[in-house]
């Protein structure tokens, strides 16, 4: 869902700049383009980390830890079909040692969910299909095995 999500955000920022139809502006295009730029990110994170674990083993100087509690990947998934759970997540992460999240917190962002519902205004229909990718295409296998496995 992320990457039609963004592919459809690049054609709407940018339309007004293209002539329809010209060169660029197809949704294959804008497939291409979304799928170009999620692979530079999601590669530079792996690249990265596999970067700063190499640095940190193979040098005689001393580093900071790098702990597994210096960042915390969560699936768009998680977050989305469990918003205040995927928040908890991260506080219990990041804080530790501080109180987890009161019931009063808890119930706060509940509310809030239930108020601003994710399609309450409906919503414009996206799929990988409508920009010509495959759920392969998406796969990100080396960052989600990195980082989600």
């Amino acid at each position: 869902e992320v990457v039609p999500s963004l592919a459809k955000l690049f054609v709407m920022f940018t339309s007004p700049d293209f002539i329809p139809g010209s060169e660029g502006t197809s949704a294959k295009e804008w497939g291409e383009e979304t799928l170009k730029r999620m692979n530079h990110y999601s590669g530079g994170l792996v690249d990265f980390t596999r970067d700063q674990n190499n640095i940190q083993s193979s040098s005689p100087y001393s580093f900071p830890s790098r702990s597994s509690t210096s960042r915390i990947d969560l699936s768009f998934a998680d977050v989305r079909w469990d918003v205040p759970g995927a928040i908890e997540k991260i506080y219990e992460h990041f804080y530790p040692d501080e109180p987890h999240l009161s019931n009063v917190a808890k119930r706060a962002f509940k509310t809030y969910l239930e108020q601003n519902e994710r399609e309450k205004h409906g919503n414009q229909r996206r799929s990988l299909e409508d920009f010509h990718l495959s759920k392969d295409d998406v796969a990100f296998s080396e960052y989600n095995e990195m980082f989600l496995n």
